[in-house]
């Protein structure tokens, strides 16, 4: 049995055993979509279905995702130092002052994407500063205040506060909000027309 048909009965099968009640899945190459899996649990009508095609056909459900933004905003730093706006081993310190305190100065974009630069993953004041509504620029601005778990480079831990970094570097050389250059960089380019960093302005109640 070829891999897609082989490979869609085994996920069928672990759908259907399982308390998801909604799952979409995806698989492709250059020579386009290979495999599409959408599945729910709870139907209106009749027991649980799960349709596997190899169509084109779009799931009509939005899903919010948090850690897998991170290689979509990795990509972004790839692109703009392959333009040569900056190079992966340029000091942070270079594009926020406030990384020239001691323990911050040896940390480069290239520790930020690979979570090697001994940043925290959450800050402690994570859920103080998420109910006061703050901006990325208060959270970096907390994160430059804490001292590294280690010296950069020297191990591997993920790292949340190290992509909101990232972010601030990658706005100061796109000259707009990073909602804004992910949708023109990635998400036109790619017709990704149902997909956001953070909910788009006007459509809040439609998407909740």
């Amino acid at each position: 049995m070829p891999w897609p048909e082989s490979l869609s009965e085994r996920l069928k099968t672990i759908a259907e055993a399982s308390s998801l009640e909604f799952a979409d899945i995806a698989a492709g190459d250059e020579s386009g979509l290979l495999l599409r899996l959408k599945h729910s649990n709870v139907p209106s009508t009749g027991p649980p279905s799960t349709d596997v095609s190899w169509s084109c056909e779009l799931s009509d459900r939005r899903y919010l995702v948090a850690s897998i933004t991170k290689p979509v905003i990795s990509m972004l730093a790839v692109q703009l130092a392959a333009d040569g706006a900056f190079s992966l081993n340029a000091y942070v310190r270079d594009f926020l002052d406030s990384f020239c305190r001691g323990p911050l100065r040896t940390i480069t974009v290239r520790h930020l994407l690979t979570h090697t630069s001994g940043l925290p993953d959450m800050l402690q004041n994570n859920n103080e500063l998420r109910s006061q509504h703050a901006t990325l620029e208060d959270f970096v601005h907390h994160t430059t205040r804490v001292t590294p778990e280690f010296a950069a480079g020297t191990d591997c831990r993920y790292s949340s506060m190290g992509f909101a970094v990232l972010a601030v570097i990658i706005e100061q050389f796109a000259g707009k909000p990073l909602p804004q250059f992910v949708a023109d960089r990635l998400f036109e380019p790619l017709g990704m027309s149902s997909s956001w960093l953070g909910l788009p302005a006007g459509t809040t109640d439609d998407l909740m």
